[in-house]
């Protein structure tokens, strides 16, 4: 049940929504907002249409993209989970914030609500030109400045910024920019590259940061990734999802050598866990790469599910499932194991031996980094559905000493999806998205930018 506490002063109230977390993220759907805002929904095939006060927002589930009382935006975080849509709670904020003539919204991120104000934000502009930052707010407000490993933070007690929440840098100092609020004001977070200094201009009133790159002289890295091992899941006497006759090994297969001549084109040293269709139990698949002191590994699946509109892809990386979406995936592709385990033992045993391994961990924040070059260029290479990069506990990936990934690259239960499978320019071009992400990857690794 939605909870609305009104609080201490006239003029402002709090809503507390019902909110999942994925990486750090908080999502909200959009039936969870239409609730709690009272509005309508109509669905579409491709879009979802909210009605609130008069106002109407357009979700482009194609094309991650939205309009807002006639603004065209560019969604940043989007997650699809059981037919049901997510868009992380800042963007919600924004959204609402246009939509409700009566209050400004704002996310608090410590406790998980949003934070309705019937007054002007005090933070009256966030504007970033190539490497330059200027912020002005309300002349009472004094912005501290505070630098963090490779990003500059700004906390402004009683500040509140009403635009976008995430702003990307195009210079060649600043990644991006991220605004997150608390009751006590506002956090702006200036994601930078490594070597960059800055100076800083302030005035009552505003605050101007200037970022440039230092010249260092280049330095030599040890970290290189030149082996990939491409796991092709499933085969043999396990097919995998099957759907209309279409089995899930074969199709990754296919992928998997298309990816293979792409990437050894490339310059990479890459082998097949398998290359025919021949079971290979999952321990071995990581003994495997092990063994040939891999630098990569990259899992290969095709997603399936009871509801049959489901689509789009989605990377996952070795974690503690959060969703129960995340959950049902590594259940169904973790299930291999009834052919290589006695029926006696329990599988939980096997689920918390992935968990509880740290070989895996030790690569954690560069397997999911990995996770999100790849996502991001498969999405742009298919055009499809980007269901977002997610977390879960994968027994394939278990055990393997080195950034690792597996992906799911569409649905063999959606009609559409399952006709794209067996189209071979279709798996080229999955191929071509994984290989791209995958050279990303390696540029960012060994220059050492993460």
């Amino acid at each position: 049940m939605i909870k609305v506490l009104f609080v201490f002063l006239l003029g402002f109230k709090t809503i507390s929504p019902h909110y999942t977390t994925n990486i750090g993220i908080d999502y909200i759907s959009v039936t969870e907002i239409a609730s709690l805002a009272e509005g309508q929904i109509s669905r579409f095939d491709n879009k979802i249409e909210l009605f609130y006060k008069n106002n109407r927002t357009t979700i482009f589930t194609e094309t991650k993209q939205c309009l807002v009382s006639g603004k065209k935006l560019t969604l940043e975080n989007v997650l699809f989970e059981d037919s049901e849509i997510y868009l992380d709670a800042e963007t919600w904020a924004y959204i609402l914030s246009q939509m409700d003539p009566e209050y400004t919204y704002y996310w608090d991120f410590a406790k998980k609500r949003f934070i309705l104000s019937r007054y002007p934000s005090s933070i009256k502009e966030i504007r970033l030109k190539g490497d330059t930052l200027y912020l002005r707010y309300n002349i009472d407000l004094k912005p501290e400045l505070e630098k963090k490993g490779d990003n500059l933070i700004l906390i402004i007690n009683r500040g509140f910024y009403s635009g976008l929440a995430t702003k990307r840098g195009a210079g060649k100092a600043v990644r991006r920019i991220v605004t997150r609020h608390t009751s006590s004001g506002a956090r702006i977070t200036v994601e930078l590259n490594p070597y960059v200094e800055y100076k800083v201009e302030e005035k009552p009133g505003s605050i101007l940061l200037i970022f440039s790159v230092k010249e260092v002289a280049e330095e030599k890295y040890q970290r290189k990734i030149h082996v990939i091992v491409i796991d092709p899941g499933h085969g043999g006497k396990d097919p995998g999802a099957i759907a209309h006759g279409v089995k899930e090994k074969d199709i990754v297969l296919k992928i998997a050598k298309k990816l293979k001549k792409k990437l050894e084109k490339a310059g990479f040293k890459v082998y097949l866990t398998r290359d025919r269709d021949v079971f290979v139990p999952l321990m071995k698949r990581a003994e495997f790469a092990n063994k040939v002191k891999c630098d990569l590994f990259i899992s290969l699946h095709c997603n399936y599910s009871k509801g049959a509109r489901a689509r789009g892809i989605e990377t996952y990386f070795l974690s503690q499932a959060r969703t129960k979406w995340e959950r049902a995936v590594a259940a169904f592709e973790n299930s291999v194991i009834k052919y290589e385990i006695e029926e006696d033992q329990d599988t939980m045993d096997i689920l918390k031996m992935i968990l509880g391994d740290m070989a895996q961990y030790e690569f954690l924040k560069e397997s999911q980094d990995l996770a999100f070059f790849i996502q991001e260029s498969m999405v742009r290479r298919t055009k499809r559905i980007d269901r977002g990069v997610k977390q879960a506990g994968f027994y394939v990936l278990r055990g393997v000493y080195a950034p690792s990934v597996l992906i799911e690259t569409a649905f063999l239960s959606n009609k559409s999806e399952r006709k794209l499978l067996r189209d071979e320019k279709f798996l080229d071009r999955v191929a071509e998205g994984i290989k791209e992400g995958i050279v990303k990857f390696k540029v960012r690794y060994e220059r050492g930018k993460f």
